[in-house]
């Protein structure tokens, strides 16, 4: 089939990288649309629409989806699209873009991020496998699928007290967050279970991957695939805040893997509890508190990378 007869769905999410998105996604639609293919734009004003649109994409048999924004939309597109058979083609254009950047799509090229996605379609894209986190406790029942990571440590301390601060507003909340938090550091008490093997463990960073980076490039599991079937569960035991600031830089880069409070836990299913409330969060995306269970779903979503 050519690209002439192709139909693509595009979702712009309009408030990604301060707005910038915006300008992407009309590139984004002239660049497909100079390659042959008929364009949907998908516009909505919410999550709640954005989510009724792309179901309709799907229903309406599109050919695929393709996404404009950073991780929170892509996210939104995994937990619609995976399992139902349309390809999902992203475009990064947010400030984290760690599910682009883990897929190797082009961060800061979204001609080459289209053109990725034309050639893509034509030979069929490939199969990944999507994260699924079920809440066990207030929440018990509720479901998202994610694509990179499930934070239930710091980072997802980091989270839940930026989206709490009203002021300052933009990037700098999270910054003032890490702070606050980084002045709490302690460890927490979790009860982990991974494919039924129980475990009791004292941690200051717990996160399960599915890709490996989190926050904008944090490489926190630097092994991790969609496309082995398993979980990869990263475990930083409990540490002093100078040695917590200097794991920082090797944990961007990957090069934290093999010290000595460092230890993973790989799987297909992991459960966390905590001794005390922790929100977890799943592609930055907020959750709800611990108790979850986290799982797979092999070969769900097919990607045009």
């Amino acid at each position: 089939m050519s690209t002439s007869s192709r139909t693509i769905a595009v979702a712009v999410n309009p408030a990604a990288a301060g707005g910038a998105s915006r300008r992407v996604g009309s590139a984004v639609v002239d660049t497909l649309r100079s390659a042959g293919v008929d364009v949907r734009v998908i516009a909505a004003v919410d999550e709640g629409e954005l989510r009724s649109r792309l179901g309709d994409a799907v229903a309406s048999a599109v050919d695929a989806v393709v996404v404009v924004g950073g991780d929170g939309v892509v996210n939104l597109a995994v937990d619609v699209l995976a399992g139902t058979g349309t390809p999902l083609g992203i475009v990064p254009a947010g400030t984290g873009n760690d599910a682009a950047r883990e897929l190797g799509v082009p961060i800061d090229d979204p001609a080459a991020a289209c053109r990725r996605v034309v050639d893509a379609l034509a030979g069929g894209g490939r199969l990944i496998d999507v994260g699924v986190i079920e809440s066990l406790g207030g929440g018990a029942g509720e479901r998202r699928r994610f694509l990179c990571a499930v934070s239930a440590g710091f980072d997802a301390l980091v989270n839940e007290r930026a989206n709490a601060l009203r002021f300052p507003r933009g990037p700098q909340r999270y910054t003032v967050a890490l702070l606050l938090e980084l002045l709490r550091l302690r460890a927490r008490r979790y009860r982990v279970t991974v494919d039924g093997r129980a475990y009791e463990l004292d941690s200051v960073l717990l996160a399960v991957a599915n890709l490996g980076s989190i926050g904008g490039g944090m490489r926190i599991v630097p092994f991790a695939s969609a496309e082995d079937g398993r979980l990869d569960a990263l475990v930083v035991a409990p540490v002093s805040r100078l040695r917590f600031l200097r794991l920082f830089p090797r944990v961007f880069a990957g090069r934290h893997t093999e010290l000595d409070v460092v230890s993973f836990l790989s799987g297909s299913v992991i459960t966390i509890d905590a001794e005390e409330t922790i929100v977890a969060y799943a592609d930055g995306e907020r959750i709800g508190p611990l108790p979850v269970r986290i799982s797979l779903e092999e070969r769900a979503l097919r990607v045009l990378i």
